[in-house]
């Protein structure tokens, strides 16, 4: 009698969200470091529609978002683009990772900047997300003094290597006053938002 072959391991993916708003090269450098440094299958980028922690949405549209998104990862098939999160109302990433969940197709690792991880225990549900999933968070450089939730430190890896200090918010400041993106930004998505007046005071 042939025993049972045991099950295949689950695939690993990350899923990333944020506003992207717009998307910025260290948005990118820290997908690429999770998806190396972790083995991961892939990369999802969730653009989110409206933060609960934030008092307004995005600057630009889910639509300009979402194209920028595209234009900075091109056809990369290990960073697709998904829209789980988009829609009326704030975006919950717990409810987003509850439905994944069902599915039981793949593991989920939460990607985070470090800035994200100082104010993750105001999200919703944050001990039910560490509980499911290791979250995987990188540093801008010199950036120091960062750490997981009390009791929660074995499901919070750092990757290895600062990013670079680069900010959305930053972006945008230099937008308003008509200065250059260059290294900031994918040439494609710089050229995108001067085409579309996007971020204009």
């Amino acid at each position: 009698m042939s025993r049972p072959r045991p099950a295949a391991p689950r695939p690993a993916l990350g899923y990333f969200g944020g506003s992207f708003d717009p998307v910025q090269t260290g948005h990118l450098a820290l997908a690429r470091a999770a998806l190396r440094q972790e083995k991961l299958r892939q990369v999802h980028f969730v653009p989110a529609g409206r933060s609960p922690l934030k008092s307004t949405g995005p600057r630009a549209s889910d639509r300009d978002r979402l194209r920028m998104l595209r234009l900075a990862l091109g056809r990369r098939r290990e960073f697709p683009v998904s829209r789980w999160d988009l829609g009326p109302g704030p975006s919950y990433t717990y409810k987003t990772l509850r439905r994944l969940r069902r599915q039981n197709r793949a593991e989920w690792r939460l990607i985070l900047g470090s800035d994200s991880l100082k104010h993750f225990e105001k999200w919703r549900r944050w001990r039910e997300i560490l509980r499911h999933h290791v979250v995987l968070v990188g540093a801008r450089k010199g950036e120091k003094g960062v750490r997981p939730p009390r009791g929660f430190a074995d499901r919070v890896r750092f990757l290895r290597g600062p990013l670079p200090r680069v900010s959305s918010t930053a972006i945008r400041d230099r937008l308003a006053r008509g200065r250059s993106l260059r290294g900031l930004t994918p040439a494609p998505v710089a050229a995108y938002i001067r085409r579309r007046g996007l971020y204009r005071p």
